[in-house]
């Protein structure tokens, strides 16, 4: 029997006596009231005012989100946890949305409390769960990834952060049946070794059992205070900073620079040089990896594209794509060993793909790695989209990017794609590429128009237009050494 089982009466007896639903308003300080947040939400707590939720499908991070607005001001937005809740009362009243009014503020989270009428069971998120994980395996059985599961590669952070998640949960569960003294002390350790692994799960089970851990939390907090109950304020503080840490991880932290590089680098660093994956590279041949790469290339989304042009964007895509395990973890242990892979062949073939002799304590130039990312780019759905003739196929492309880096100025590209650090110049590579071939005519449309659908943001502070500075960087192709070489491929092939 699941512990929630044991607990399920009096939980579904709590969420009764409410007659309510609670909703969590978050991401005010970003919306209409954003000059004036902390103001606003004493405000609008005080006076109990009344807003509507309405989906907000074309939101470019999370189709499933959720705004809450009053006529025509945008408060905030649902948070992450209470989108399950949105959907089952609004299935039940059979409405594209809800009303309800704040009860309570909290400007040090820049919070807000909702109340709507109607109730959630216990049952009802099992009902509900059943029917997203049917359209999930819609979403994501027809892809084939049987090269990936002979060689899966795990790390030790998504173990960790998974046992830690279940532990926690069942341990919050175990609550409705009293704690006693000792029941501090086991609650400690735990929410430490929480907070040092639980982000690295990001996949649709690792967020429910978060979702579930502060619902829990909650009605924990109905429960012992009602009349003439004992609580020991100490221990509801811990509680307190459990409820804090993983709400201000599924509301906030998926913008935070440091959680984004944290999951890249799982997937570029700590996976790819792992033991496991080492093993693999000293024993497969070239041809597994490439069956690897090609399935990892077919994952829905597109998502291994935008790995390679914009691993901010890939992050968080994935964070609110909330991807089942059994897809998840095979496809970025695909990344991996691609990665692995690519990083051991350049390696390699340093010593052939190097142009002439260099000079001494002077690095080898790699002409591999821009070659490999600039094919991949030129191999993406984008440029099916924006191609001007069907004759530009993958292997035309493939043969003019092998023939720009083998020509003279593959040395200049190579040196530039070397550039690291602030002065890192591989996005402007890529636009001087897509902004040649368009000029030459082989792909068509304004640069601008194209830069979205390449999709690389290079200047993510620029909400009106993210795209505009790759668009840039295609303008200033016609500036570069090889543009006369680029047109007359272009006119020789055809």
């Amino acid at each position: 029997m699941k512990i929630e089982d044991v607990y399920k009466k009096e939980i579904n007896d709590l969420i009764s006596r409410r007659g309510s639903t609670k909703f969590h308003i978050t991401g005010i300080r970003h919306c209409d009231f954003k000059d004036k947040a902390d103001d606003f939400i004493r405000d609008a707590a005080q006076k109990m005012q009344n807003v509507i939720l309405m989906p907000e499908e074309a939101n470019q991070y999370d189709h499933a989100s959720v705004v809450c607005r009053s006529g025509n001001r945008k408060i905030g937005y649902v948070s992450v946890y209470d989108l399950e809740k949105y959907q089952i009362l609004a299935g039940k009243e059979d409405s594209d949305h809800l009303t309800g009014h704040f009860f309570f503020g909290n400007t040090g989270d820049h919070l807000l409390d909702l109340s709507v009428a109607g109730i959630v069971t216990l049952d009802d998120i099992r009902d509900y769960r059943k029917e997203v994980d049917r359209q999930k395996k819609e979403q994501y059985s027809s892809w084939k990834h049987d090269a990936i599961k002979r060689f899966l590669v795990h790390g030790r952070h998504q173990e960790d952060a998974k046992a830690c998640i279940i532990q926690m949960k069942e341990f919050v569960i175990s609550l409705f049946g009293g704690y006693g003294s000792t029941t501090q002390e086991e609650l400690s350790p735990k929410l430490e070794q929480y907070k040092e692994s639980s982000q690295y799960d990001i996949s649709l089970e690792g967020q429910r059992d978060r979702w579930d851990i502060l619902r829990y939390l909650d009605y924990l907090y109905d429960r012992w205070h009602q009349p003439g109950a004992i609580v020991d304020e100490d221990f509801e503080d811990i509680l307190t900073d459990v409820s804090s840490q993983i709400g201000g991880e599924l509301g906030r932290n998926v913008s935070y620079t440091a959680y984004i590089e944290r999951l890249t680098e799982l997937v570029t660093k700590e996976l790819p040089s792992s033991e496991t994956a080492q093993y693999y590279l000293r024993t497969l041949p070239s041809e597994a990896f490439e069956d690897i790469r090609q399935q990892v290339e077919n994952f829905p989304h597109h998502l291994y594209h935008l790995f390679h042009t914009n691993p901010q964007e890939f992050v968080r895509t994935l964070y609110y794509a909330r991807i089942p395990r059994k897809y998840l973890d095979p496809f970025l242990s695909g990344i991996a060993l691609v990665v692995a892979y690519d990083k051991n062949k350049g390696a390699t073939e340093r010593t052939d793909i190097t142009r002439g002799s260099t000079k001494a304590g002077e690095e080898e130039l790699n002409y591999e790695a821009p070659k490999i990312n600039l094919q991949h780019l030129l191999r993406q759905p984008w440029f099916s989209d924006a191609r001007s003739d069907e004759k530009y196929t993958a292997e035309w492309t493939d043969a003019f990017v092998e023939a720009l880096m083998g020509s003279e100025f593959g040395e200049g590209i190579a040196h530039d794609w070397a550039v690291k650090g602030a002065r890192e110049k591989k996005a402007q590579v890529r636009g001087y590429v897509v902004g040649l071939l368009k000029d030459a005519g082989v792909v068509k449309g304004s640069y601008g128009s194209i830069a979205r659908k390449v999709g690389i943001i290079v200047n993510e502070e620029n909400k009106k237009d993210p795209y505009k500075t790759f668009a840039d960087y295609m303008a200033r192709g016609k500036k570069q050494p090889y543009t006369e070489w680029v047109k007359e491929y272009v006119e020789g092939k055809d």
